[in-house]
């Protein structure tokens, strides 16, 4: 789980911003959090608010390109990283200065503390630290090309040798020359157990995710149906390979085939751009596994339909889901950018009600998002330390979580004096301009 996330100089964040999800002193909704022990607990979910351009989308693109560099030795020379793995751009003084990412983890009730440093220009890595916080344990230390493990004896033999092979854009974390327990554990959770949600992101695992478990599917079940949104049901087709895809297509089976050899899945669009999966079943046959939503026509006959036969917002919805499942079963941390894209405000609300009440005390990870949508901020179902706010002043990104203010009450209408500007994020402090269309 996150525990915290530290930005500096990157993009909007020109100074040094911190988000976190340690719970505060607040009792309700206790099922939202998970305790570590007696004095400390971490949310299992965090709605950040602001308006747009505020730098909501920047605080999960720290974090997503933080984890590119851990999984990706060569993101840092990507064409994507030299467009957008920028620093604040605004102040001359600032941009020349590092880079600076750094997050808390828990991983198996224990905390991690990663931070990276970059040089804003070149974007090589000119200080790196890998710290376990209860035990204050130096795991690694890298500066520039000198790398050192001081509680490691037998890492620390090959100390020189393994300094000389690490490249400037190289993270230790994903070097694989060097083998530590602790190094792994850290670098798995960043590739296993972080997902990200972007608003033009389509979850092409989504057919395989209702396979794992026939709870999920009933799971994703109970959550649309209730939501009015013309599917009465959510099935899972499975097609042996061969009927599914034709004789024609034999190199592509074989394809398919050699690539389960390695893989529990593979995902992929078929010739007529459905999202489908190939699996294996416990007899080792190879079946496509396709969702389909079923609605019932005037004589209460189930016709079947492809996802992309929906409406944008349902397919968005769609897509949401195994976030939602996922997070809640399978401890995978998500962070949904702008959650609110296509999707009716009334309509995320009771998507996010269902997941919240919903027996969240099980839940294995967070689910974390951005929103410009203020009717998320419902006391009815979260809690004030689960929410943040983000604005912008001068260009410059600021965040702050709604527990920094003093005597708000539970039953407090937060929507009411949010819109009011009470607690900032909004997008005027007072009231704008009209627009000039050509008028003198």
């Amino acid at each position: 789980m996150l525990v915290k996330l530290e930005i500096e100089n990157f993009r909007s964040f020109k100074r040094r911003v911190v988000f976190h999800t340690v719970q505060r002193n607040y009792k309700r909704f206790s099922e939202h959090v998970h305790t570590v022990d007696e004095d400390f607990s971490i949310l299992k979910t965090s709605g950040i608010y602001g308006s747009n351009g505020s730098g909501k989308s920047n605080l999960f693109k720290a974090l997503y390109y933080l984890q590119q560099i851990v999984v990706n030795k060569e993101f840092l020379k990507s064409v994507e990283s030299i467009k957008n793995f920028t620093p604040f751009k605004l102040d001359s003084k600032i941009s020349n200065m590092p880079i600076q990412i750094e997050v808390d983890i828990l991983i198996d009730y224990r905390i991690f503390s990663y931070k990276i440093h970059l040089e804003s220009e070149t974007r090589k890595i000119i200080y790196e630290e890998l710290l376990e916080i209860d035990s204050d344990q130096i795991i690694f230390k890298r500066t520039l090309n000198n790398l050192e493990f001081p509680n490691n004896t037998k890492l620390q033999n090959f100390q020189s040798q393994l300094s000389e092979a690490l490249q400037p854009y190289t993270s230790v974390l994903s070097f694989e020359l060097i083998r530590d327990e602790d190094i792994t554990l850290v670098k798995n959770w960043f590739e296993c157990k972080v997902e990200f949600l972007f608003p033009t992101y389509e979850f092409d695992d989504i057919a395989y995710i209702f396979t794992l478990k026939k709870e999920y599917l009933q799971l994703a079940n109970n959550i649309i149906k209730p939501l009015n949104v013309g599917i009465d049901k959510l099935e899972i087709n499975l097609v042996p390979i061969n009927i599914y895809l034709g004789i024609e297509y034999k190199d592509i089976i074989n394809q398919i085939t050699e690539i389960l050899q390695t893989k529990t899945h593979h995902s992929f669009k078929d010739n007529l751009g459905n999202f489908c999966t190939a699996l294996k079943n416990e007899f080792d046959e190879i079946l496509i596994a396709k969702l389909v939503c079923i609605h019932y026509d005037n004589n209460n006959r189930p016709i079947a339909f492809d996802v992309d036969q929906e409406s944008r917002g349902t397919i968005v919805l769609l897509h949401l889901l195994p976030a939602l499942i996922r997070s809640y079963g399978e401890g995978v941390n998500y962070f949904i950018d702008d959650i609110n894209t296509s999707l009716h405000p009334v309509l995320l609300k009771e998507v996010l009600g269902q997941y919240l009440t919903f027996n969240l005390g099980s839940a294995k990870g967070q689910l974390i998002f951005n929103s410009h949508e203020d009717l998320l901020m419902d006391e009815k179902i979260v809690r004030q330390d689960e929410i943040w706010l983000m604005e912008k002043k001068d260009g410059v990104s600021d965040i702050f979580p709604l527990s920094d203010f003093p005597n708000i009450r539970f039953d407090l209408n937060l929507r009411k004096n949010y819109l009011n500007g009470k607690f900032g994020g909004v997008p005027f402090s007072e009231k704008p301009q009209k627009l000039n269309f050509g008028e003198k």
